[in-house]
Order: C-alpha cells, then structure tokens, then sequence
C-alpha cells in the first residue's frame, strides 16, 4: 500500500468529475468511494464503469473502507440535510469529514457544534521571512498564468491538464490557485490578504509579489503557475466579476510571460472576437495569451429575471462533430481533446523558448 489516505467523494457533480478525472495527479489521496443521492442512480453506473471506482448512493457501509469522506460544493442547489447525513455517520465512525468553506458554512446553519469537527482545505504558503519594508521585487522563474473569462470557468481543469504535461516532461513547477480542491493535489492557495476588503489595491499589489516572490526563492522551480481568481471580463450590470480587481493586483504583481485563457462557450464567438480578446487582455493586464479555449459552462442573460444562468456542459456535448468544428475554425481548444493539455503546454513552452528573458 502507498500509504495514501483513502477517499470517498460526495456527492458526484462536475467538480467530482474533475476529480476523478486527474486522480493520477492527486498527492497523499486516493478516491475508492464515490457515493451520491438515489435520484444520481444512472450518472454513478457511469462513474462506476468509466473510473473502475465503487459508485453508488449513500449507504453508512460505504464508510469501512475509506478514510475520510470529500464533502463536494453543490453545483445545483440540493439538499443540505444529505451533508449532513453523510458528515455526521462518517463522524461517528471515527473518519475525517473534508470540505470547502461553503459547505463548512452550510452545515454550521445545521448544526454549528458538529462544524466544528469539519477540517477545511487549507495549503497556503509560509513566507520564510518578512518583506514588509520591501517594495515590488523582481522574480526571475518564468510566470504561467490560467485565467478565464469569468468566474467558474473551467480554469482548474486547465490547470490540472498543462499539470499533467509538465510533470510527464520532468519539470519542476509550483502552483498556486485560489481553488481549494487544489490541496488534493498539492497545489498551494493564495494568500488570503488577496481578498481581503480592508486592503487597498496597493498594498494586495505588495502581498501577492512578496508572496510569489519568496515561494519561488524557496524552491528551485523551473516555472510557476498561476491559476488566476475571479474573471476577466465584466459581464453586465448583474455580473461584474469584481470589476476584474483580483486579476489587476496579480498582474501588477508579477510579470506573466504566457497566459492561457478560457472563454465561456459561445457560437456566436468567432476569430475576429477571439484577437480582440487576445488584444484586450494584453492592453489590460499584460497578459502574453499563447492559447485560448473553452469553459464547460454556457452563460445565457435571462431577460426575465434580470439575471445570467449558468449552464453545465458535459463531454457527451463536446465531443459533438459541430462543436469539435466550431472549435478547430476558430483556434479554440476543446476541453473533451484528448490532447488538450499538450496544446496548452506546446503553445506556453513555445512562447518561453522565444523570449531571451526566460531561456
């Protein structure tokens, strides 16, 4: 045995997915359980045959051969009440109930004593000294950036895929992102002064370059990733994504020398919108874009509710031959491509090689 600790996730979403999907990847964890509500009965079947992992409703036998049990943020609204369920017999067994913030403030609504035993993901990096008197530092190790269009934009996954590709090459490379699934995996999150409603942009500026700057001075990393919070792209009046604040501090913070982007699927989006895009980006937050590609979420403006709706796109929907050809005609990387990750890397290790700077 390796000695990894041994997981069951609940319950089965697209975050689960995305898991399961790069659980090669994962660090000091193995998924064996997938458990889920009786109304997934058809979506776990699937689980079960595609990720050879044990995948069926929630049953308190499930917990005997696990360690600890994943709590996962609900995608659509669900019931609570099955959290809860499922925490307290893991719990009362003597297992580790993991999970996010959202849900640890979801089950405090419950039951705030039982919260308490809830460990939540938590791997920011230890600055190994102060650089309080300090201005902007230079960092010398070449900056990757993944950033998207908006929030929930498929910028983990992306992640995760260049990941893949950088570990199979045998570099050496950091993360950091702000998703806390990200732990799983070793990935560190960023400092929380980042969004923190006290600080003014300045002093965030300071907090994220002293931050990087000392996790690369630690290590003797060959590139760093950065998996960039929040969204690019004010969408409407309803969805201003911050006015994009935390991707300015980061790109005031530290020089990027090549970006990935993700855009929310649309077909109208073509070519000429595309370089727009890339335009944008560059003139914005000196974003160098090598490669763009497509989120799993669709975004429509519900004109009745005043509000955008977010819809889910599985890979049943990608590998459809017109999305397969709207995404070759307009240069988009199509995240069901089995090469998906290498395009990002091939474009990302080809832009490094061409700048002196980072060579």
């Amino acid at each position: 045995m390796d000695g990894s600790v041994k997981l069951m996730l609940y319950p089965y979403n697209s975050i689960s997915e995305v898991l399961l999907k790069n659980r090669d990847l994962l660090d000091g964890y193995r998924i064996e359980v997938v458990a889920s509500f009786k109304e997934d009965k058809h979506a776990l079947s699937y689980c079960a045959s595609k990720y050879g992992v044990k995948a069926d409703s929630f049953q308190a036998e499930m917990l005997q051969s696990v360690d600890a049990v994943l709590l996962v943020d609900m995608v659509v609204e669900r019931n609570a009440e099955s959290y809860y369920v499922v925490a307290t017999q893991a719990l009362e067994r003597g297992k580790t109930v993991l999970c996010t913030e959202n849900i640890k403030d979801i089950l405090k609504e419950i039951d705030p004593i039982l919260s308490k035993d809830l460990i939540l993901f938590k791997n920011v990096h230890t600055l190994s000294k102060s650089y309080c008197q300090e201005g902007l530092l230079k960092i010398k190790t070449p900056i990757i950036a993944i950033a998207g269009e908006g929030e929930d934009c498929s910028k983990f996954e992306s992640q995760l895929q260049l990941l893949r590709c950088l570990h199979n090459d045998g570099y050496r490379f950091g993360v950091i992102n702000s998703n806390s699934f990200g732990a799983l995996f070793g990935i560190k999150g960023w400092p929380p002064q980042l969004f923190s409603a006290s600080l003014c942009f300045e002093e965030k500026v300071l907090v994220v370059n002293h931050y990087v700057y000392d996790f690369c001075a630690k290590n003797d990393f060959d590139a760093v990733i950065l998996g960039v919070p929040g969204g690019l792209s004010v969408l409407g009046a309803k969805c201003t994504n911050h006015f994009s604040e935390v991707p300015l501090v980061i790109s005031s913070a530290v020089n990027i020398d090549a970006a990935h982007v993700n855009l929310y699927f649309d077909m109208n989006v073509e070519k000429r919108f595309i370089e727009q895009y890339k335009t944008y980006c560059s003139y914005k937050y000196n974003l160098p874009i090598t490669s763009v590609g497509v989120a799993r979420q669709r975004v429509v403006n519900d004109m009745e509710s005043h509000r955008f709706l977010f819809f889910h796109l599985d890979e049943n929907f990608f590998n459809k031959d017109y999305v397969k050809e709207y995404c070759r005609e307009n240069g988009l990387i199509n995240p069901d491509d089995p090469d998906a990750g290498k395009m990002i890397y091939d474009r990302i290790v080809k832009a490094l090689e061409s700048n002196p700077q980072t060579v």
